[in-house]
C-alpha cells in the first residue's frame, strides 16, 4: 500500500468517525491494526531523521510485507488538504509556531477554532492508530493516544549544548542564535501541549521510553524502539 492509498483509507475512517458510523475495515485485517509509535522530541534531537529510519527498520522485520510510514510535516500537510488549506501556508504549520492555528484557521472554508483545528488533528492520529504501522512525530501524540495498549510512546532528549551544538550546524546559525530557537521551539512546544491536552511534555510517565540522544547511538535507539513495538504488538494480540 502506497502512502497515498493509507491515507485515502485513514481519511475514510476520519469521515465515518465525524459522522458517527463504523469505519470501513481493511480489504483482509491486519495485524499490525492499532500498532503505533509517538515521538515527542526536545528540539535539535532530529526526531524526523530517526522516525524515517524507523519506519525503514519495522517495515524490514513487519513479517507481512506491510509498510510502515512516518508522519511529521505529512500529517499536517493532508490535514490541511482535507480542510482545504491553501498550500502557501503549509510552510508555517508545526506545533512551535505561536501563529500555528491563526494560520490554519485562516485557511479554512469555514469559521473555526483552534481548538477545532487541535481536534481534528487529533482525529487525523487515532485514525492513524487504529490503521496501525503509523510513527507519529510530536503534535501531541503521546497525550492523544495514551493509554491505548498497542501504541509505544518514545520521547527524544539531549543536554542543551548538545542540541544547540547539532541545530547550528544544520541551520547555519550561530551558538547564541541556535540557543535562542532551541529554548523559544521547546517552550512553544510545551506550551501547544499544556493548552490543548492538560499534559505536561516533560512528564515521564507519558512515555514507555525516554531516550539520551547524546548517549545512545540512532541505529541502537531505532533497535530500542523496534523491540518495543514488536513486543507491545505481542502482547496485545495475546490480550495480556
Amino acid at each position: 500500500m502506497t502512502i497515498g492509498s493509507k491515507l485515502d483509507h485513514v481519511r475514510s475512517m476520519i469521515r465515518a468517525s465525524a459522522v458517527g458510523v463504523a469505519a470501513p475495515p481493511a480489504s483482509t485485517p491486519s495485524p499490525w491494526a492499532h500498532v503505533a509509535v509517538t515521538i515527542s522530541r526536545q528540539t535539535g534531537t532530529d526526531a524526523s531523521d530517526l522516525a524515517t529510519t524507523l519506519a525503514e527498520s519495522l517495515s524490514r522485520r513487519d513479517g507481512s510485507g506491510g509498510t510502515w510510514f512516518a508522519y511529521d510535516r505529512a500529517l499536517v500537510e493532508r490535514v490541511a488538504e482535507d480542510h482545504n488549506m491553501s498550500r502557501d501556508l503549509v510552510a508555517s504549520l508545526d506545533e512551535h509556531d505561536k501563529t500555528w492555528f491563526e494560520h490554519l484557521t485562516a485557511g479554512l472554508g469555514h469559521a473555526s477554532t483552534g481548538a477545532d483545528v487541535a481536534l481534528k488533528t487529533a482525529r487525523t492520529m487515532r485514525a492513524l492508530a487504529r490503521v496501525g504501522r503509523a510513527i507519529i512525530v510530536g503534535r501531541g501524540g503521546q497525550s492523544v493516544l495514551h493509554g491505548v495498549p498497542a501504541v509505544v510512546h518514545v520521547r527524544l532528549v539531549a543536554p542543551m549544548d548538545w542540541r544547540v551544538a547539532r541545530y547550528a550546524d544544520r541551520h547555519a546559525l550561530s551558538p547564541e542564535e541556535a540557543a535562542k530557537a532551541v529554548q523559544d521551539t521547546d517552550a512553544e512546544r510545551a506550551r501547544y501541549i499544556q493548552h490543548h491536552y492538560g499534559t505536561a511534555v516533560d512528564d515521564d510517565g507519558l512515555y514507555d521510553v525516554v531516550i539520551n540522544m547524546m548517549r545512545v547511538a540512532p541505529a541502537t535507539a531505532v533497535d530500542v524502539i523496534a523491540r518495543l513495538v514488536i513486543g507491545h504488538r505481542a502482547t496485545d494480540a495475546s490480550g495480556s
